[in-house]
């Protein structure tokens, strides 16, 4: 039996949120757009994206209206642009113009704006590429964003855009894993059981395996029933393997059920 090791990049994604002040309001006259402060068309925008007992929902208005700011040098708004290209929600996909926006409000220090171009840039094969990714994320990592330095870690881990390099990988799986990152916590327990970067400790790869399974995911589940059933890092008990290894296979979790079958044919009924 096998642990379950993703090493993924992760895209972060926001809820819409109005600026400090912003209250559900009347719309402005057309002709009154242009007199409003960026920060107020971006509000403005978040209520059309959203729609209230005012405001129609209006996806294309919400759009020109990011947009007009965005052009303005209002980070908020080319973050929030660079989202809309991004997720392809209500207009055309475009990675392209993502970046571009992105990148607009990276410059101005906007963590999440770093961290999603470090991802568009990661998500290509070249190594010039993957070397954008590693200088964006590694500025939003060291900022504190949880993403960033999960996302920076998978670099190491993979030596992409820089030298493999399992200790460091660690180091920002670690911070990304404390700020409570399940994925995060999924690759340090598999660190901790390879011991890859660290020194092998299965005990501290079964705690993080079950803090990650605690909230749900279905990798980390599996892998805490391969803990229990081999008794690495804890005492060996084929109840609780099975208890895991059945929650993560209710899920669809392919090697939980391969293992939950295994393990059930050679128990006694």
């Amino acid at each position: 039996m096998r642990l379950f090791s993703p090493t993924s990049i992760t895209l972060f994604t926001t809820t819409l949120i109005l600026i400090s002040g912003c209250q559900t309001a009347k719309p402005p006259q057309e002709q009154n757009i242009h007199s409003l402060t960026p920060g107020e068309r971006y509000n403005l925008a978040l209520q059309y994206e959203q729609g209230n007992e005012f405001i129609e929902k209006d996806a294309v208005k919400a759009l020109e209206l990011l947009e007009l700011s965005a052009q303005q040098g209002h980070k908020l708004s080319q973050f929030r642009m660079g989202l809309s290209y991004d997720s392809g929600s209500d207009i055309i996909n475009s990675k392209k113009k993502a970046a571009y926006w992105y990148n607009l409000a990276a410059k101005q220090g906007d963590i999440k704006a770093q961290t999603n171009l470090g991802v568009i840039y990661a998500s290509s094969s070249t190594e010039e590429n993957n070397k954008e990714a590693v200088y964006w994320l590694r500025l939003a990592a060291q900022q504190g964003s949880a993403i960033a330095q999960y996302n920076l870690g998978g670099m190491f881990a993979k030596g992409r855009g820089l030298t493999q390099n399992h200790y460091k990988a660690f180091q920002w799986f670690r911070l990304a894993a404390e700020q409570g990152m399940v994925k995060a916590q999924v690759n340090l327990g598999l660190l901790y059981a390879k011991g890859q970067g660290v020194n092998q400790d299965k005990a501290q790869a079964f705690a993080w395996f079950k803090k990650a399974a605690m909230s749900g995911h279905t990798p980390a589940q599996n892998n805490l029933g391969v803990m229990y059933e081999k008794g690495h890092g804890i005492k060996r008990n084929f109840e609780e393997a099975l208890y895991w290894y059945g929650l993560a296979a209710a899920k669809g979790n392919r090697a939980a059920q391969k293992n939950l079958d295994l393990l059930s044919s050679i128990l006694p009924g």
